[in-house]
């Protein structure tokens, strides 16, 4: 085998592992990457669901009050209609009060004296009543406004026995003001679900499609786990990653999705310059083991030579 070849076999021997070391330390950034484009997915869907439990907290907080208002104590129900009427934010929030049988006694979209719809909440109230807890609905219909709602039911009880329960209604109006998309991410979306899966907000396509149901791959895993990531088409037909929270607070789920293109743009453009600084490694590597070799074959010819001169006696 020539000198040349050598040395070339030389330099594969040391670059081979080198390239192969490289390899995997793309693919190990490339991972890495990824896992922190996920990681910022999950946070994301837990600051918004924060952002919906602090809205339910607020609302909780002003039911509260008004559940021992002294109006309502006295029986005086024009005050008591005044100040649940001043803590609403008609069109998109507002006041209702329901008597043990699910009735409205008034609801503060409309006048004191308007006669009241069929009861439609039984069994939410029933079910505040019987357990003295609060609860949130899942996505409803309002008997009064015809809107798509969710509502807040607070238990409170007279003196008297007399039991009552205080609701406040969002719209899902409402919803879609304070759940919003994240900044700078418009390709991203996020949705929140009542318990059956329905949406209650989302921040694409959302006049088309709350009150429908979500993926189902999203409400199977929604319902196996408090929170979780998927991956898996979304409505419209982007292969996503979908990051969800199961809120204990509503019993609502909070999901954010972002396509894997996205996710995985971060990690290819990390790896490009990864391998950019590989290649050009490899290239000086290369040049210089050329170099080497055309000084080490000058070195060799001139020795070459001069044992051929000592040979010959000169």
């Amino acid at each position: 085998m020539r000198i040349r070849s050598h040395l070339l076999l030389l330099a594969a021997v040391v670059l081979v592992p080198g390239f192969l070391a490289a390899a995997i330390a793309v693919e190990k950034v490339r991972e890495a990457e990824r896992a922190a484009a996920l990681n910022g997915l999950s946070e994301t869907v837990r600051a918004t669901a924060l952002l919906v439990d602090g809205e339910i907290q607020r609302s909780l907080g002003a039911l509260a009050v008004l559940a021992n208002s002294p109006a309502l104590k006295s029986g005086d129900m024009k005050a008591f209609y005044a100040e649940a009427k001043a803590g609403s934010l008609v069109p998109d929030v507002w006041t209702l009060l329901l008597d043990e049988s699910g009735t409205q006694v008034f609801n503060t979209t409309v006048p004191l004296d308007t006669p009241p719809p069929p009861p439609s909440a039984r069994a939410r109230v029933a079910h505040v009543l019987a357990t003295q807890r609060p609860l949130a609905s899942d996505v409803i219909v309002g008997p009064v406004t015809g809107q798509l709602l969710t509502t807040l039911y607070v238990p409170t009880e007279l003196a008297d026995g007399k039991r009552y329960v205080v609701a406040q209604a969002f719209s899902v109006e409402h919803w879609k003001k304070k759940a919003m998309r994240p900044r700078g991410r418009a390709d991203w979306v996020v949705a929140v679900l009542d318990r059956s899966g329905k949406f209650i907000s989302r921040s694409h396509r959302s006049d088309e499609l709350l009150g429908r149901t979500a993926r189902p791959e999203l409400v199977a895993a929604a319902t196996a786990a408090n929170e979780g990531l998927i991956r898996h088409p979304t409505l419209e037909g982007i292969d996503s990653y979908d990051a969800f929270v199961h809120s204990d607070l509503t019993g609502w789920t909070i999901a954010v999705a972002a396509p894997v293109d996205t996710i995985d743009a971060s990690a290819t453009h990390a790896v490009a310059w990864l391998m950019a600084g590989v290649a050009a490694a490899l290239a000086a590597a290369l040049l210089g083991a050329a170099m080497l070799g055309r000084v080490v074959m000058r070195a060799i010819d001139s020795a070459s030579q001069a044992a051929g001169a000592l040979g010959r006696g000169e």
